[in-house]
């Protein structure tokens, strides 16, 4: 079994489908009259598609499929109908947490894009907005497998799932030590360090420039979040082979710092 891994979307829709065609996949609008037993056959926006994997591939969706890009009700509606055909494995990030406690009613922060995301899917109607918030409330935090741990931030094992599942959306993070000199919070390199797995881990969240290993006690961390929706690139990982795949994409939301590099993560 293979995986194609893909993390942080963030409502960037068509570079995604660029993506997962550029990896094997062939996913396109179609008329009724046109599909072929080749193909499954869904239903996206007003249109119809035909999405046809490669082999017994599926895609694992590492979270934070919205919010900052143009097209978050698209990216989540893919994800919706290709989990329901088996196709597609999605964990959450802390993004799509926040959209699910804003669609329960719960005060959140209009910030971090989740307003671009909040029109978009408003235009779905309500049943659109149903469906959405049961697929956000049945997200579990990681996925595994036996090439590799998927999580969205970061992995530290637990005896307390909750405070698992805190790490696993937002990474482990120095309260005390303040930020970075690029406005970050300082996160600890030593969660690298405590993972002693022997199958590598995947996570996104942090924007680094390019697909970066870390050295883990028996293994490897490997970020794959290349900042898409930011003007860097849209990436995509094949498990086991570690095949990457990568398409340019716009710039549709601003850095906080356009000469952010990436990460410094700190002993600790």
């Amino acid at each position: 079994m293979s995986y194609l891994v893909l993390s942080d979307i963030h409502g960037c829709f068509d570079e995604m489908i660029q993506l997962l065609n550029k990896a094997g996949w062939d996913i396109a609008p179609t008329l009724l009259g046109e599909w072929d037993d080749h193909g499954t056959f869904i239903s996206l926006g007003e249109g119809l598609w035909t999405v046809k994997p490669p082999g017994d591939e599926k895609i694992v969706i590492l979270g934070d499929l919205g919010d900052r890009g143009p097209k978050s009700d698209l990216v989540f509606e893919f994800a919706m109908r290709l989990s329901a055909l088996g196709l597609l494995r999605c964990i959450v990030g802390n993004h799509d947490d926040k959209l699910r406690r804003y669609l329960l009613g719960n005060p959140v922060k209009f910030t971090h894009g989740i307003n671009k995301t909040i029109e978009q899917i408003d235009r779905r109607g309500p049943e659109f907005k149903s469906d959405l918030l049961e697929f956000l409330s049945n997200l579990d935090y990681k996925f595994e497998c036996e090439s590799f741990i998927g999580v969205h931030a970061a992995l530290v094992r637990s005896e307390k799932p909750k405070n698992e599942k805190q790490f696993a959306l937002y990474g482990v993070v120095d309260n005390k030590a303040g930020l970075d000199e690029n406005g970050f919070p300082r996160r600890l390199l030593n969660w690298f360090n405590w993972y002693d797995g022997s199958v590598p881990v995947i996570f996104g969240h942090i924007v680094h420039q390019e697909i970066t290993e870390y050295k883990t006690v028996n293994s490897k961390a490997i970020a794959i979040d290349t900042g898409a929706v930011t003007g860097g690139k849209l990436s995509a990982i094949r498990m086991p082979e570690q095949t990457i795949f990568q398409v340019d994409c716009p710039k549709y939301h601003d850095n906080p710092d356009p000469s952010y590099r990436g990460p410094v993560y700190e002993e600790g």
